[in-house]
């Protein structure tokens, strides 16, 4: 918990422990005053002022009841209940306050008297309870002496002016001492709270050395100048197969297998001893290969009282040492089988390793081609576009800290110098928590990237023609219209259609007339910009898409007219169509096919689908109109 919070919560526990006797004694108090006052004070308003003195009493002594009962939990909780605990206690002082005016007999020196001498005690009893918290001490003596202070200078006798200036110097004083209370009682509970805390640590520091000491993965005993065994943990016992009552008190010079001797021995010279080899227990059938430190134990004078030795059992390691070897080489089997290439780096970024995969993939024949150079620079030196990538930017220095590295879309580079595009992984190699470098593996991505523009290309693009189908239309119309409200230049779309495309179809068949609808895409496109868009709206249909024409209507009709002109001469022209019917050799067939074409020119107050349908009334007016022609769509004139 934090230390301000923590303070708080124990001033406030403070407040709500003494709470109930204050309760209580203001309560009788209130009791005393109303009956002497009732003598001189209508009975109406001195009963009603102690209803209320008596509720809130009630209501103090309940809320302090139940935030007794259940401790606040967190810090909004404890700034809620110290602020209830401020009103109530403003409350109480406000209700004595009211006191010096309700209760205050006007002309009766001596009921005068015991009401301040009243509210003067009740003052400084509130200054012993509520001094813990600086706002409610505060508050409640100001609440309840100063109306009674100033009912006394208001009554402009001599006597109740003097009083009311010793009220006023009893004021001050009570707030003077509710300030160094509070600062005593605040130091007091920091005081204990520190205590605790360095109370609690000591404590804590010595169960998590007995726990250590219990729990530790490695055996630790303790021995004297003698080398008899004064301590052992579990963990040791465990090792030997023995119990820590046997072994403790055991003079290890006895032991049958001595090559643990010189070890011991060092540290009650003062030097750090260290054996590891192989060893036989004596007192158990405990046999296997063992690493111990020793290091000096040293007594209150700093003089040499035994040594302390640490035993770790690395059997288990000699026999994994025996297995690394041909570890490795089933390793460097499943390397060398993966389909992606592999390869580790130091922590300078040379290579360590490669797998066949990384030859074959980036065109090497030995792997002392790859081996200890400098893979960044090797094969890693250059951004897709050739710009240079320096080391220091590169993405797999991050797994040098330890980091899991997937990069989706980069590049390395061929030997012959070609980009190859990749996506690769890279992780930390790490031993005994130490990284040591980095191990990659990468996929060529070059037959998936065809993959993905074939279906990108299916997606978005007519496959006869090559020419956008209609998703992407769409996405160019907006696109235009975007540019439109950008610019303020209006646009144009052009709806085609052929005018005597079926006669070819059912002469010729659909092979022919697919090579007509090829053609008529490459001569439209011819026709337009580059910015400009050209669509397959389906079957003998087609779209252009005129952006940013002229911020003058009557200019962007004049120039949307001159290439719908020269779009609608270019498909008069003949067509030369190679025929082949049965497996024959072909014939060329010479074919005159017209478009009639609908123009709408738009601006972005316009709708995508208000375009097409406007288009494609200006289209069918172009055919009603004697086909082979260029009708604009009413509004665009």
């Amino acid at each position: 918990m934090d230390k301000h919070i923590a303070i708080q919560a124990a001033l406030l526990r403070q407040m709500l422990a003494s709470s109930k006797i204050t309760i209580i004694t203001s309560t009788l108090l209130a009791a005393i005053l109303a009956y002497i006052q009732h003598e001189v004070i209508a009975s109406t308003a001195v009963l009603v002022w102690l209803i209320l003195i008596v509720l809130v009493a009630i209501l103090r002594a309940a809320l302090a009841d139940a935030y007794l009962r259940s401790p606040p939990t967190e810090q909004s909780s404890l700034r809620a209940r110290l602020t209830t605990f401020r009103i109530g206690v403003l409350a109480i002082g406000v209700m004595w306050g009211s006191a010096g005016i309700v209760m205050f007999p006007p002309h009766d020196p001596p009921h005068q008297m015991f009401l301040i001498f009243m509210l003067a005690g009740l003052t400084a009893g509130g200054v012993v309870s509520y001094s813990a918290d600086l706002f409610s001490g505060i508050c409640f003596a100001v609440a309840a002496l100063t109306p009674a202070v100033v009912r006394l200078f208001i009554a402009e006798e001599n006597l109740s002016i003097a009083m009311g200036m010793a009220g006023t110097l009893y004021l001050g004083f009570m707030l003077m001492s509710i300030r160094h209370i509070n600062r005593n009682i605040r130091e007091n509970i920091v005081l204990h709270l520190e205590a605790s805390e360095r109370e609690e640590t000591v404590r804590i520091s010595e169960e998590r050395y007995r726990l250590l000491l219990k729990h530790s993965p490695v055996g630790i005993i303790h021995y004297d100048t003698n080398l008899v065994i004064t301590y052992c943990n579990d963990r040791f016992a465990s090792i030997m197969h023995n119990s820590a009552e046997r072994l403790i008190g055991l003079d290890m010079k006895s032991l049958r297998d001595q090559s643990v001797m010189p070890a011991l021995k060092k540290a009650l010279e003062g030097e750090i001893g260290y054996y590891e080899g192989h060893y036989t227990a004596t007192l158990s059938d405990t046999d296997g290969w063992f690493a111990m430190t020793c290091a000096t134990s040293r007594d209150a004078a700093g003089q040499i009282a035994g040594g302390v030795a640490i035993l770790q059992d690395v059997t288990e390691r000699k026999h994994a040492e025996t297995a690394l070897h041909e570890s490795h080489q089933k390793m460097y089997s499943l390397l060398n089988s993966m389909a992606e290439g592999a390869y580790g780096l130091d922590l300078n970024g040379n290579c360590t390793f490669v797998n066949r995969s990384f030859m074959r993939i980036l065109g090497y024949e030995h792997e002392d081609e790859v081996i200890g150079k400098h893979i960044h620079a090797l094969i890693h030196h250059a951004h897709p576009d050739g710009s240079p990538y320096p080391a220091s930017e590169c993405k797999m220095h991050n797994a040098y800290r330890s980091r899991e590295i997937h990069v989706l879309s980069e590049v390395f580079w061929h030997k012959n110098g070609s980009a190859i595009p990749i996506e690769y992984w890279s992780r930390p190699i790490i031993v005994d928590g130490i990284v040591q470098g980095a191990i990659a593996t990468f996929l060529d991505l070059t037959e998936r990237n065809l993959a993905e523009a074939q279906i990108r290309n299916l997606a978005f693009y007519d496959t006869l023609t090559q020419l956008p189908n209609r998703r992407l239309l769409n996405d160019r119309m907006g696109q235009a219209l975007a540019a439109s409200k950008r610019s303020g230049r209006y646009g144009a779309l052009m709806l085609l259609d052929l005018d005597n495309f079926k006669p070819l179809n059912d002469t010729f068949g659909h092979d022919v007339g697919d090579l007509l609808l090829i053609e008529v895409a490459r001569r439209i496109s011819g026709c337009i910009r580059e910015t400009d868009t050209v669509a397959r709206f389906g079957g003998d249909e087609y779209v252009v898409v005129l952006s940013e024409l002229d911020i003058d209507k009557v200019e962007s009709t004049r120039n949307a007219d001159i290439v719908a002109e020269k779009i609608r001469a270019s498909l008069a022209e003949p067509y030369l169509l190679t025929v082949r019917q049965n497996g024959s050799a072909g014939s060329t067939v010479e074919y005159h096919c017209t478009a009639s074409i609908g123009v709408v020119l738009f601006n972005y107050h316009a709708s995508r689908e208000e375009i097409l349908k406007q288009a494609d009334i200006a289209m069918y007016r172009a055919k009603a109109s004697g086909r082979n022609r260029v009708s604009f769509d009413d509004q665009s004139t």
